[in-house]
């Protein structure tokens, strides 16, 4: 294994910067790394150092994470857009073959990415991610005024209200409300909330607190929903070495018989599946990376890149 110490990176996009923290080897085998939904690059921190040997990782703050630029005022954030933003990065580094390893919505991203465009995709790893929020195409229809609404309400406020500046402790104890609804339960690693906070606050304007990196925007449900259908139609196309890590305390996402449809179907369509359980909760990768790295390590083992 490698002791790696990570160093930051930014590719430069029409809208600003796409900002990350890069590790390993410069010539070795090059992953892309997506952090969860208003989550950052940080929470590879923990898991990157243990990677096998050869293997270059590009950590990425997605477009308003982390210290990624916001996308333009008056603009919306799009699920699917999310995918265009992995070609802008390979082009910039020059990666013609490469790999995916997501958490949360960067496993979705991930997965919906291979299934959209599986030739430059060698392997494709999703972190307790099986499933995102689908819904049917008339609730497609029926929510769209809302999301639009939302956008304008949160413009509003903005416009209206200076940034608001917190205190560590304030938004410590903020994110850590945040874990654990997504855990259904108490989070106990405070580690894991320090260390996504590296990236997650920078000082205020006035020297006196610490401001969010995140874009509120991220909080408006988007317009580009998938269906159930849509979802599996990406998933069958999904044709290189592939796995799924699920922690056994944390949620579906949806109606569990229904989420694991999706994994007897990624079974019965791709040879190359693997689906494994680790004791922990959402954020496992980070609270207690030896337990993914293992799995992580056996997978390479019996695909190499």
């Amino acid at each position: 294994m490698s002791n790696w110490s990570g160093e930051e990176f930014t590719i430069p996009v029409p809208w600003g910067v796409i900002a990350g923290r890069k590790w390993g080897d410069s010539k070795g085998h090059p992953w892309l790394a997506l952090h969860g939904w208003l989550d950052n690059a940080g929470t590879f921190d923990k898991l990157v150092p243990l990677f096998p040997k050869n293997h270059r990782l590009y950590c990425i703050d997605y477009p308003g994470h982390g210290f990624s630029s916001h996308i333009p005022k008056g603009m919306m954030y799009h699920f699917m857009e999310s995918t265009s933003y992995l070609r802008r990065i390979a082009n910039h580094l020059n990666l013609d073959k490469y790999s995916l390893m997501g958490h949360s919505f960067g496993g979705a991203i991930s997965m919906i990415h291979t299934g959209i465009d599986s030739e430059p995709i060698s392997h494709v790893i999703s972190i307790d991610l099986i499933r995102p929020y689908v819904v049917e195409s008339n609730v497609i229809v029926e929510s769209a005024k809302n999301s639009i609404d939302t956008l304008f309400t949160i413009e509003r406020k903005f416009e209206m209200e200076p940034e608001k500046v917190y205190s560590y402790e304030e938004v410590f104890k903020k994110l850590e409300l945040a874990l654990n609804r997504s855990n259904n339960q108490p989070h106990k690693s405070k580690d894991s909330i320090d260390t996504l906070l590296k990236r997650g606050l920078q000082k205020s304007k006035c020297g006196e607190g610490f401001i969010l990196t995140r874009d509120a925007r991220h909080l408006v449900p988007t317009l580009q929903r998938l269906t159930p259908q849509l979802y599996k139609e990406v998933l069958k196309r999904i044709n290189v070495p592939h796995m799924i890590i699920k922690s056994d305390k944390s949620l579906f996402y949806g109606d569990e018989e229904e989420v694991m449809e999706n994994v007897k179907l990624l079974k019965d369509s791709n040879p190359m599946f693997e689906y494994v359980l680790v004791d922990g909760y959402h954020h496992v990768h980070l609270d207690d990376p030896k337990k993914v790295i293992t799995h992580i390590e056996n997978f390479l083992n019996k695909y190499p890149v």
